[in-house]
C-alpha cells in the first residue's frame, strides 16, 4: 500500500494536463488549504491503490452507522377517557 507522504516539489516531475475550468474551481474549493494540485495527487493515488488492489480501507464494519430519524407519537388524553 502507498503511503500518502508528502514529497518535496524538487523531487517530482513535472506533468501538464488539461482540466475544464469548472472542474479546476471545484477542486480549488474542496482542498481548501491543501491546494488542488494536492488534491488531485491524492486522488489520482487513490484510484492506483484501488485498481491495483493495494487500497485498504481506513475503517472496520463496527465503524459503520446508521441514523433513522423517529418521531414518537403520543395519544390524546381525550382518547383514553372514552370522548
Amino acid at each position: 500500500m502507498h503511503i500518502l507522504t508528502r514529497t518535496t516539489t524538487t523531487d517530482m516531475e513535472v506533468t501538464s494536463i488539461r482540466l475544464e475550468r469548472d472542474l479546476k474551481n471545484r477542486l480549488k474549493e474542496l482542498a481548501g488549504n491543501q491546494g488542488y494540485q494536492a488534491l488531485v495527487r491524492d486522488i489520482l493515488w487513490n484510484y492506483v491503490q484501488q485498481k491495483s488492489g493495494d487500497y485498504k480501507t481506513q475503517f472496520s464494519r463496527s465503524d459503520i452507522r446508521a441514523s433513522i430519524p423517529a418521531t414518537a407519537q403520543k395519544k390524546s388524553i381525550a382518547y383514553f377517557q372514552g370522548n
